[in-house]
């Protein structure tokens, strides 16, 4: 279980996505003047406020979501912190399914590592993966499932009729 450590399911991608925003906002930020007693406003400072960075997060589950089934989504978050403590801040931007990909590709990565890890311990090659899938897709569709022979399912699942 060490190695699923840290890699926190979709909390992970969630928080990736919110940082990106919390960096698109600090430069919506500073395009507009703002700052912090002067100093520039960064992604950090922006995420340090936990009011932030829970409306970021929030945003960035629904981002994960709409960007499952779409390739865009347009991403508008009002009422987030201002610099000088104000709750009129607004962030304006989208963000598509690619650089979805592209923010949460080491992500993705480590959690493939894990379950090949897993497989290779317990000596599951991938042609074996792929035979199931077919498998099961074939029996969840009742079309294909007519042409796979009652022997065959039998064979394959260890059950008879």
């Amino acid at each position: 279980m060490d190695e699923l450590e840290g890699l926190g399911a979709g909390r992970a991608v969630d928080e990736k996505i919110a940082r990106h925003l919390a960096g698109v906002y600090a430069e919506q930020l500073t395009a507009k003047g703002r700052n912090i007693d002067g100093a520039a406003v960064t992604a950090d400072s922006v995420w340090a406020d936990p009011r932030v960075a829970m409306m970021l997060l929030q945003e960035g589950s629904k981002c994960k979501e709409v960007l499952s089934a779409n390739t865009e989504r347009q991403i508008v978050v009002e009422g987030l912190p201002t610099p000088d403590g104000g709750l009129e801040g607004s962030l304006r931007t989208e963000l598509s399914r690619q650089e979805l990909e592209d923010l949460t590709a080491h992500v993705i990565e480590g959690w493939v590592d894990v379950v090949r890890k897993a497989l290779a311990q317990v000596c599951v090659c991938t042609v074996c993966i792929r035979a199931v899938t077919i498998l099961l897709y074939v029996l969840q569709q009742p079309d294909l499932a007519k042409q796979v022979t009652c022997f065959e399912h039998a064979e394959w699942t260890g059950r008879s009729n």
